[in-house]
């Protein structure tokens, strides 16, 4: 599926809101795998492309692409920088086994997360520990 939307994309096929929140959903599925001991994404530029064309379909007024607005961007920055936005990406530490959610942004409003759906920074945080930022 993921191909087929790659063809679709360069061939300028995807165009209406609902066509990019399609891509933006199937493109958000990008597989992980294991390096090192730790899950890492096989392409997470997948990632940052269908948050792109989620938020074209949410600012095109297809407010059901909000949360995918959020958690593509934070699936993005997850698994390239080790961090995330809006709080709405949990990973598996494979050592332990209990989920994380990587450094979340405390930047980012409760206010600016309703607005895409995702709920408040103290709400997630109940839902898994939250861990530091990887050092540069």
């Amino acid at each position: 599926r993921r191909r087929r939307v790659l063809e679709l994309i360069a061939t300028d096929a995807v165009v209406t809101p609902r066509d990019k929140l399609n891509a933006a959903l199937i493109l958000q599925h990008t597989p992980g795998a294991v390096c090192d001991g730790k899950l890492v994404s096989t392409n997470p530029e997948h990632y940052l492309l269908a948050h792109h064309y989620a938020k074209a379909a949410f600012d095109a007024g297809l407010t059901d692409a909000g949360m995918l607005v959020a958690v593509t961007i934070d699936r993005y920055l997850a698994f390239t920088e080790g961090r995330q936005r809006y709080g709405t990406t949990q990973l598996l530490d494979l050592s332990s086994g209990q989920m994380y959610l990587p450094a979340v942004d405390r930047t980012v409003t409760d206010e600016e997360r309703a607005r895409y759906g995702v709920p408040p920074l103290a709400t997630l945080l109940q839902q898994a520990p939250e861990r530091s930022p990887p050092t540069p």
